[in-house]
């Protein structure tokens, strides 16, 4: 056995070896606790689109988190959701990878809509915050008549606001994509959105945005907040429309569509008996166009000049089926009544209808009655090889829609 006094050295001695060892190892890295940014329980609607944002009326909870130094929270954050009146709990999905936002999107009138308590949890740290309570939440329409004026880069969008909304609208917002990537674009000062008054009903891009040759997703954004002045949306209606960059050249007005996953053109437009209309899609050797329920017939179509400036144009009067060879730039008449559709084809592959040409295929139309154009515009595509990039342009929407399906979906 060791004499004592060295088993009563031996404890002091270790310890001051440990504290020693301790001290000349790195410091494990400090967590930044989280702090919740913006949560909301909102009620979301959205239009078809071609971007993979979920369309309808949903129940979106959504919250923003972030480390108090302003940073992306880590990838082991959980977020979940426990209704202060049912103690019901859900999870949060992060939006998409290295993102702040966690979202949990559900058709609206299956989740309850009192206040939410929304919790952020990382390692040790936790932060909760509270929503909004949705009662008498109203469905925003969506807006509608939306086209653009003037063609270039600096186009102005133009859309009709709802009649009437319970409630008002406290604020618009417009935001654009990138429609083949799929990218959220930025407006000067990197924002996501223009804010515009609550009365808005244009806006004019601004030099040094949009690219030539470049088709866009445009999306205009009616909102109401919980209150005046805060940030945290309540309800909002959300419509989407496609864009091309240079595809407007002297028709005036053209009224743009909602592309959805199976790449038909749909629009929503007031039109009145006798009096022309200007749609416009991207790329096609040929289109089906159809009123929606209820719309008038169409009187008459007129054609641009595209190829050889010559199409084969078909309908049915009656059971006959009636097949008529037009010329670009002159007005065809339907038979007394109208029709509720018809066909163009003829339509040249070798064309390729480059959206950046201001020659694009824009069809003017006329109808038989006031009403409304709740109809579509279906592309009738044909595969060629041609060198890149004008391929790209020759496989939308079909192409794009298919692209667009193999990516990741939205929320």
């Amino acid at each position: 056995m060791p004499p004592t006094g060295l088993r009563t050295m031996h404890r002091p001695f270790l310890a001051v070896l440990a504290l020693a060892l301790l001290a000349a190892l790195p410091a494990p890295a400090s967590a930044t606790p989280l702090q919740i940014e913006f949560a909301a329980q909102l009620r979301d609607i959205r239009s078809d689109n071609s971007v993979g944002f979920r369309a309808g009326d949903s129940h979106l909870l959504d919250a923003i988190v972030n480390t108090t130094d302003g940073g992306i929270p880590p990838d082991d954050t959980i977020v979940t959701a426990t209704n202060l009146a049912t103690g019901i709990t859900r999870g949060l999905s992060r939006q998409f990878d290295l993102s702040n936002e966690f979202v949990r999107r559900r058709d609206f009138g299956t989740q309850p809509i009192s206040p939410w308590r929304i919790t952020a949890s990382s390692g040790g740290d936790s932060v909760s915050a509270v929503t909004g309570d949705l009662t008498g939440a109203p469905a925003i329409p969506l807006v509608r008549n939306v086209r653009i004026v003037g063609g270039g880069l600096t186009p102005t969008l133009l859309w009709d606001l709802p009649a009437s909304v319970p409630g008002g609208i406290d604020r618009v917002r417009v935001g654009y994509f990138d429609d083949f990537t799929n990218e959220r674009l930025l407006f000067d000062g990197d924002k996501l959105f223009e804010d515009l008054a609550p009365d808005a009903t244009s806006f004019t891009f601004p030099a040094g945005l949009l690219e030539e040759d470049v088709a866009y997703v445009f999306r205009i954004i009616l909102e109401q907040v919980e209150d005046p002045g805060q940030p945290q949306v309540r309800n909002r209606a959300t419509t989407f429309v496609n864009f091309a960059t240079g595809i407007v050249g002297g028709v005036g007005e053209v009224f743009l569509p909602t592309i959805g996953a199976s790449g038909t053109f749909n629009f929503d437009i007031d039109v009145l008996g006798d009096r022309q209309i200007s749609i416009d899609p991207f790329v096609a050797t040929g289109y089906e166009y159809q009123i929606g329920a209820g719309d008038p017939n169409f009187a008459s179509v007129l054609l641009p000049f595209v190829g050889d400036g010559s199409y084969l144009v078909s309908f049915f009067d009656g059971s006959t089926l009636i097949e008529e060879m037009l010329t670009a730039n002159a007005e065809f008449f339907f038979p007394a009544g109208g029709v509720d559709r018809f066909t163009v084809t003829g339509i040249e592959t070798s064309a390729l209808l480059d959206p950046g040409d201001p020659t694009a295929f824009a069809t003017t139309l006329r109808f038989v009655a006031n009403g409304s154009f709740t109809g579509t515009m279906t592309p009738l595509t044909t595969f060629v090889a041609v060198p890149a990039p004008a391929t790209a342009w020759l496989l939308a929407p079909l192409g794009l829609a298919a692209w667009r399906r193999l990516g990741a979906g939205r929320s």
